[in-house]
């Protein structure tokens, strides 16, 4: 992904922590990018059918819990007949 450069009108805000670069695309949708993460934080899109906002928040920052990588005991790899190469 791109790092976000910041163009006319573009303002930086520290909000939960997170330093955000509001960014403007068209018209009709305002994007904070977080400029550590480099990833959309919040967005607002204004268009015909109305408005919609949503954000992320209570980011943590650190090493995932090795425990979501785990493979299940129980799991077993699907066996599929035919349909493919030998």
């Amino acid at each position: 992904m791109p790092t976000a450069m910041p163009g006319p009108g573009a303002e930086r805000r520290v909000v939960n922590g997170v330093e955000r670069l509001r960014l403007y695309v068209a018209d009709r949708v305002e994007a904070w990018i977080s400029t550590d993460l480099d990833f959309v934080v919040r967005e607002h899109v204004r268009d015909e059918a109305g408005e919609a906002t949503w954000e992320m928040y209570g980011i943590e920052r650190g090493e995932p819990d090795a425990a979501l990588f785990r493979t299940l005991e129980r799991y077993r790899p699907a066996q599929i007949s035919g349909g493919g190469p030998e």
